[in-house]
């Protein structure tokens, strides 16, 4: 009873992350996947559990590092984006975390993928920089017109001394 109790809480724990968690075996076959990553990809929990993630929703994960990860060469989590459209069809990017989970003898038995959704803040960031260009865009306009502005000034005072000058001659008789 304390152990179905104890696996409940950890359930409700990876549940309520508030990002996609996913365990497989060293064969890549999904052994845990939490709602978010079921609610992403639009399937269900029977039909991804014990299927290779490489048939299924993919992981993103280079093969080469798989690879080491295999041979013993490398035991260091990776971290990497991913793109994907999710079931609404709206894409999304995925800051994802692989980590290997080795055995007492040093051997990968399994792999923890944890996903948090960074569409948001990298719409944001996106949103953020396209003001940046427009304003210097507007800072350049407004020295552009500055520029252009400053002879004309000096031409429109000439054009007005001139007139004077003409209408002073005019009315002496020495046009």
């Amino acid at each position: 009873r304390r152990l179905a109790d104890e696996m409940g809480r950890l359930r409700s724990i990876v549940e309520s992350i508030g990002a996609g968690v996913m365990l497989t075996d060293r064969d890549l076959k999904v052994i845990v996947a939490n709602r978010e990553v079921l609610n992403v990809n639009g399937v269900t929990e029977e039909y991804l559990l014990g299927r290779p993630v490489t048939e299924t929703i993919g992981t993103g994960l280079d093969l080469e590092v798989y690879r080491q990860w295999l041979a013993g060469e490398q035991t260091c989590p990776v971290r990497y984006t991913r793109s994907l459209v999710d079931a609404s069809g709206r894409r999304r990017l995925f800051n994802l975390t692989a980590s290997p989970i080795a055995d007492s003898s040093g051997v990968m038995r399994q792999i923890v993928f944890l996903g948090v959704d960074g569409t948001e803040r990298h719409d944001t960031e996106q949103a953020l920089f396209a003001a940046e260009r427009l304003t210097t865009v507007g800072e350049m306009a407004a020295t552009v017109a500055h520029e252009l502005s400053q002879p004309l000034q000096v031409i429109d005072l000439a054009c007005h001394t001139a007139r004077d000058e003409l209408s002073e001659s005019t009315e002496r008789g020495s046009a």
